[in-house]
């Protein structure tokens, strides 16, 4: 055998699979299978540094010819099938939560990579197309913090309220997430409504200003607690919303027309509670 021959074989014979080549946490870096590699597309934190992203969300927004499809809270079964974006290889544990407010709550130093992958090449059932895979380790606590807030010139109050608060990080063999956030939006309108007689003659002048509010608190939480070798996860979710929204019209001034009548002023509010939880375990024995 040729000396050059010898040098291609023990050549082949050195490369290191992909998992192997990080070694910060070999059991949530090996997610793509091997027939999956030759259609994988791989961005690294540097690809991303230039935006300064924050956290996983800004990260997955920046993947040139990627968007994110199937992003609706509240998907639960099959339902998840149109879901583009993965954790470590499998899909969100939690229903109750956008994939957006998902991705918001991982911090940008912990991602690893992030995989650009066929769907049809994973042992997943339902995903085609391109598939974003987010490959993450926890590296010790970390808080987020985003507020929200907006002004309207007329008819609305301002938009104080509106953002989250999350904590992620780890602790041994459990990881969590801890997450207080509210949804809101201030809203109105003012402006005349017209009524015409069927001969195309004006009946009725109408003006008024309408306005309104809702506010979405919720209270997440998240916690995995891996046990045996290899580590399986055992996951536990909570979660703890209440809807509050108000609206109210109310004329502006006198109506004026040849048949002239005022919008009736009304005022409504309206409160509901929503709360939650579910749990996932590993089948089969464990170590």
């Amino acid at each position: 055998m040729s000396a050059s021959l010898i040098a291609l074989v023990s050549g082949l014979c050195s490369i290191t699979p992909l998992a192997a080549q990080a070694q910060t946490d070999t059991s949530v870096l090996e997610q793509v299978p091997a027939e999956a590699s030759q259609t994988t597309r791989t961005f690294e934190p540097a690809f991303f540094t230039e935006y300064a992203p924050r956290n996983a969300l800004d990260m997955v927004s920046r993947i040139p010819g990627f968007s994110i499809s199937g992003a609706n809270q509240g998907q639960r079964g099959l339902g998840q099938a149109d879901q583009n974006v993965l954790v470590n290889g499998k899909r969100f544990s939690s229903k109750s939560d956008s994939v957006q407010d998902q991705l918001r709550r991982i911090p940008a130093p912990d991602v690893v990579r992030i995989e650009l992958v066929d769907g049809n090449t994973l042992d997943i059932p339902g995903l085609t197309g391109l598939v974003a895979n987010v490959v993450y380790v926890r590296r010790g606590a970390s808080a987020q913090f985003r507020w929200d807030l907006g002004f309207r010139p007329h008819n609305t109050d301002p938009q104080w309220y509106g953002g989250e608060a999350s904590l992620t990080g780890s602790s041994g063999a459990l990881d969590y997430t801890l997450s207080l956030s509210n949804e809101n939006n201030r809203f109105g309108a003012d402006g005349e409504t017209l009524v015409y007689a069927p001969d195309a003659s004006l009946a009725e002048e109408q003006y008024s200003r309408f306005s309104g509010a809702f506010d979405n608190p919720k209270l997440a939480t998240n916690f995995t607690y891996a046990l045996g070798r290899p580590p399986r996860p055992i996951s536990i979710l909570a979660m703890a919303k209440i809807s509050i929204t108000a609206m109210r019209s109310r004329p502006a001034h006198p109506c004026s027309a040849p048949s002239a009548s005022a919008m009736p002023e009304f005022a409504r509010t309206g409160r509901n509670m929503k709360s939650g939880a579910m749990s996932s375990f590993p089948s089969g024995p464990v170590a």
